[in-house]
């Protein structure tokens, strides 16, 4: 049996240029990419020259070389689709978080229009107190402004905001009112 060894460059040399076109038909036949099965065979290559001490028969190292070769271009494929599968979601999420923010911007805008317009059908000196409340002025401030007793604003306040919660209908609800005037 001939002796074989890839251990000097030389050698793995020679080895490089008896199986390189083979290969690189081989990984242009399972890729149909040059630049990919380039990429592919030199990388096979490289592991080939990293690992050479594991190989003493020239069987092995072709039996090698081929096996390596369709691996890494089934593990290439799986890794595109998987990538592919990434990039939909994370632009699927992305238009998705795009359209959320719209619709909840169309909903805000909605609601303070709807709100709004129930200010507006206030009683003028409701309207006034609400109005002013919405400004973020305390209770004894208002009174003051409006040279009526602090009981007669919360009164006032109630009912300005139960009439609120009736035309505001479907919207009415109690967090967003807070939020909007607290």
């Amino acid at each position: 049996m001939k002796e074989f060894s890839i251990n000097t460059p030389e050698q793995f040399q020679q080895l490089y240029g008896r199986y390189y076109k083979v290969m690189m038909l081989y990984a242009l036949k399972m890729t149909d990419d040059q630049d990919a099965a380039e990429d592919l065979v030199q990388n096979v290559f490289l592991t080939l020259w990293e690992n050479r001490e594991t190989f003493h028969e020239e069987a092995s190292v072709r039996s090698y070389l081929y096996l390596t070769i369709r691996r890494r271009v089934i593990d290439q494929a799986r890794h595109a689709k998987v990538e592919g599968k990434y990039k939909s979601y994370v632009l699927k999420g992305a238009g998705d978080m795009l359209m959320a923010e719209e619709d909840d911007e169309i909903f805000t805008n909605e609601v303070y229009h709807r709100l709004f317009d129930a200010i507006n059908e206030l009683p003028p000196r409701q309207r006034e107190l609400f109005l002013l409340y919405m400004q973020g002025k305390k209770n004894a401030e208002i009174a003051q402004a409006m040279n009526i007793t602090e009981e007669t604003i919360r009164v006032q306040k109630k009912r300005a905001l139960k009439t609120l919660r009736k035309k505001m209908g479907d919207r009415s609800d109690l967090l967003l009112l807070w939020l909007l005037f607290c």
